[in-house]
């Protein structure tokens, strides 16, 4: 069986390819004999850090024959299916589906979150392209509850949790080196900052100082900055860094698995990234969210972590006062929550066995 697998995939984002990362490893232990082709924005950098076989996502030519030679696409995961970044985005990605469609290759959305659809046709186009998938998962309730208004059938709906939580870090000595290699003491506390570009990012970034130097002069802690898409998140990272002088901004890119394994030596996240959240909690790590987006929101009630919305970042240091203070606390229902979100995470590729085995 060949299964082609599409998404934000080979533009550096963490999360993204954390997810990708995640994905492949499970198809390979779940279907061995599967053969795996991920639509990728650089085929180079996805084959060598997947160790998979990729093909271009554009031109069109070549991705029409890439899908029409699978026997299965899974579209996802990740935010696929909204309008807030562009229609354009959209519309690639209801594209592949129905080129799928009109090739005869049944697709799965894959552990997306879905939404926001805010136009009217925008809407319309998902639900239709929602309503002819052979199985919908979806990464949390806030999109639970849309592909149920959009119409899509109970028996091909399932709850799952982003791919991400299934991912394994790497070893401790590597991240020790890599933590020694940014003069940081691994064996100091840590508190984790991680900003992204957005409108309203650098008004924010005073909320994050007010952290910072709570950690360092109240705390005994280091912070650590931590792009996760590279070159994206590096301006505003070394905007932080300036306001920030005694803090480490860790600049190399990493595959998922030691970023994943470095948040986990973290004390405290604070971060404006949705993967960076979803790290935090997989690990059991205490974390608080600035929300730009309702998926922040959403991860964050599920993981039981603090967040306060990006508009309203002045709540930040009291919310970091109180995760920090709570950390140690709370981690008993910290790892409980990575477990039920780990467990979670599993339904995904069980509806995709499914499909995989089904006659016909």
């Amino acid at each position: 069986m060949r299964i082609a697998i599409s998404g934000y995939y080979g533009f550096g984002n963490a999360g993204d390819e954390a997810v990708l990362s995640a994905t492949v490893s499970e198809l390979h232990r779940r279907l061995p004999d599967a053969d795996l082709v991920v639509l990728s924005g650089d085929v180079e950098a996805t084959e060598s850090v997947h160790e998979v076989c990729a093909a271009p996502r554009w031109p069109l030519g070549p991705l029409r024959r890439t899908i029409a030679s699978a026997d299965l696409l899974l579209s996802g995961g990740g935010s696929l299916l909204q309008d807030a970044t562009s229609l354009r985005s959209l519309g690639y990605y209801l594209l592949t589906m129905e080129l799928a469609r009109r090739a005869r290759v049944p697709y799965v959305i894959h552990a997306q979150g879905l939404g926001p659809l805010g136009g009217r046709l925008s809407r319309r186009a998902a639900a239709f392209a929602l309503g002819r998938a052979a199985m919908v998962t979806v990464r949390d309730h806030l999109s639970l509850a849309l592909a149920r208004e959009l119409g899509v059938a109970e028996e091909r709906l399932a709850l799952t949790a982003d791919p991400a939580f299934l991912l394994e870090p790497v070893d401790v000595p590597e991240v020790d080196a890599l933590l020694q290699g940014a003069r940081v003491d691994p064996g100091q506390p840590l508190v984790g900052m991680v900003v992204r570009e957005w409108e309203g990012a650098s008004e924010a970034l005073s909320a994050f100082v007010t952290v910072g130097r709570r950690a360092r002069e109240q705390w005994q802690a280091r912070t650590v900055i931590l792009p996760f898409q590279l070159p994206d998140d590096l301006e505003v990272g070394h905007e932080l860094a300036a306001l920030l002088p005694d803090a480490a901004l860790i600049e190399a890119e990493m595959h998922p698995g030691r970023l994943l394994a470095l948040i986990g030596r973290l004390d405290l996240l604070i971060a404006m990234r949705l993967h960076a959240l979803i790290f935090a909690a997989a690990q059991a790590v205490a974390a608080v969210g600035v929300s730009y987006d309702p998926k922040v929101e959403a991860l964050c009630e599920e993981a039981g972590q603090r967040w306060v919305p990006l508009a309203s970042h002045a709540g930040l240091a009291d919310a970091a006062e109180r995760a920090w203070t709570e950390r140690e606390g709370a981690a008993g229902d910290r790892r409980s929550r990575a477990g039920e979100l780990h467990r979670r995470a599993a339904v995904a590729f069980d509806a995709i066995e499914r499909v995989c085995r089904s006659p016909g």
